[in-house]
């Protein structure tokens, strides 16, 4: 009918180029979007699938076309979709779905975007923001962010606070401070605070302080370091309340400076003491030099014509003038020996005991005494005052085992929970624990060996020794039956100790 109608020839000829113009530019959209298309029909299966979606799947748009789309379609809605794709990758998909029509029936158009790695990131963010969190409530460093305020002339005059942890109300007792200046909170606050934080906001550099906040009488350890962009002029605050450490500073720079004052009155006072000490001895040993003197005269000059018994009290005058000499030198090497310090060596213990029981032998030949001295004990010391150690105690040894036939006297060393413990040991009067208290005082001697000659400053001033070498010495006794003084210095325990000698047995 309208076959040979040449305007109706037109305008079919029209509108078949404009269908495939427009088909032509659908195919040109759907090819270069990087959004997954999918047409689906009413059923759900696929009927178009771009190259993004071939992509997006991992399958060709031929393997794709009548397979089940598997999402709900419904037009008008925006979901999420978890795909895991041909090879197994798992994607999250955002896909929007319109109505359309498809080779003349209704079909849906499903646009799907991949935003993995934006969900992803967002997963991230706020993990990060949890931990941020989680750190920024539980420290228990006082922390906030601070809004640095400026004057037209860039003159930093006070600062808001943005935000701050549980600790910033702890250490600050600041409560409420959100969103607040600093001078509402603290009108009289100092003005260098602003100047610190102005000058990390204007500079980007971060800073570390300690300063005493007045109007809050509490002193601060504080870390400043700008925060986010530079042109935001915020400045994020890490800080400790230092007061009690500044108080405990303050006493003992206070007891420092006591100390010291009393370490200079001591030294002047030992300086005056040491002093007093020689002038006493000068001035005691004159008049005994003047009796010591007479004595020997009348003994020469009259000595025969005194009776016997004035005889024995000129002689007893004559020995408590040596007495009193042999008294002063002690004390006077009592007084010497606290003012020396060790000069720490290598020293051989058993070589030096083994020379003052020779000693000891030759001053008293009368005594009968078996010295049993150990080999290879060495130990750190002073070699000139570890021998004043021996020498008083094995001297002590020797003259409180006077009353046996035969002294017994050992020396060595053994361990100790786990130190080297040198010991002499001896068969002599012994003591009764409950005086091992006195044993080491100046001047302080048992009541059960009065009859035994001596100052009672030997013991102290070994003690006065060991313990300037860092070492401890105490005592071990029973009545009648013996002693054993024991003292430690840093040694090492020798290798080849005699295991005969090596112990502390009873004699």
């Amino acid at each position: 009918m309208f076959g040979n109608d040449p305007e109706l020839k037109e305008l079919i000829h029209q509108q078949t180029l404009e269908l495939r113009a427009s088909e032509e530019r659908f195919h040109n959209i759907v090819s270069i979007t990087t959004d997954a298309i999918v047409i689906v029909d009413g059923f759900g299966m696929i009927l178009f699938a771009n190259p993004a979606a071939e992509y997006l799947f991992g399958r060709t748009a031929e393997e794709l076309q009548g397979e089940p789309f598997g999402f709900p379609i419904v037009a008008g809605e925006t979901t999420e979709l978890d795909i895991t794709n041909k090879e197994g990758k798992a994607l999250i998909a955002e896909m929007r779905v319109v109505g359309t029509e498809w080779e003349r029936k209704p079909a849906y158009l499903a646009t799907l975007r991949d935003i993995t790695d934006s969900k992803r990131a967002e997963e991230a963010l706020r993990v990060s923001e949890n931990r941020y969190r989680s750190l920024f409530e539980a420290i228990d460093e006082g922390f906030c962010i601070i809004e640095v305020i400026f004057d037209a002339n860039e003159k930093p005059i006070d600062y808001r606070f943005l935000e701050m942890n549980p600790s910033f109300v702890k250490q600050t007792g600041l409560i409420d401070a959100q969103g607040k200046r600093m001078r509402e909170l603290v009108p009289e606050h100092e003005e260098y605070w602003f100047e610190y934080y102005g000058n990390i906001a204007l500079t980007g550099q971060s800073a570390r302080f300690q300063d005493y906040a007045k109007e809050l009488n509490r002193w601060y350890d504080v870390y400043a370091f700008p925060f986010v962009h530079p042109e935001d002029r915020q400045v994020a605050v890490l800080f400790n309340d230092i007061s009690d450490r500044k108080q405990a500073e303050k006493k003992i720079e206070k007891l420092n400076a006591d100390l010291a004052a009393r370490a200079a009155d001591l030294e002047t006072a030992n300086k005056e003491l040491e002093a007093f000490n020689y002038t006493v001895a000068h001035d005691l040993r004159q008049p005994l030099n003047v009796i010591n003197g007479y004595c020997q005269g009348i003994e020469m000059l009259c000595g025969d014509q005194l009776l016997d018994e004035c005889k024995n009290f000129v002689r007893q005058a004559y020995n408590g003038t040596l007495r009193m000499n042999r008294l002063i030198d002690t004390l006077l090497n009592f007084s010497h020996l606290g003012h020396v310090e060790p000069n720490r060596e290598t020293v051989d213990l058993s070589k030096i005991a083994l020379e003052v029981a020779e000693e000891l032998k030759m001053v008293n030949p009368e005594q009968q005494v078996d010295f049993q001295i150990a080999d290879g004990v060495v130990a750190n010391g002073d070699e000139k005052l570890l021998r004043v150690v021996l020498n008083n105690l094995l001297g002590n040894a020797l003259k409180y085992s006077s009353m046996r036939d035969k002294a017994v006297i050992r020396f060595g060393v053994t361990d100790i929970d786990g130190a080297a413990s040198y010991f002499v040991r001896d068969n002599g009067v012994g003591f009764d624990m409950a005086d091992s208290d006195k044993l080491f005082n100046s001047f302080k001697r048992l009541s059960n060996v009065e009859e035994i000659e001596g100052f009672g400053i030997g013991l102290a001033t070994v003690k006065g020794i060991i313990t300037r070498h860092g070492g401890r010495i105490w005592a071990e006794g029973e009545p009648g039956n013996g002693a054993c003084f024991y003292f430690t210095l840093p040694t090492h325990l020798p290798s080849d100790l005699d295991p005969k000698l090596g112990s502390a047995p009873g004699i």
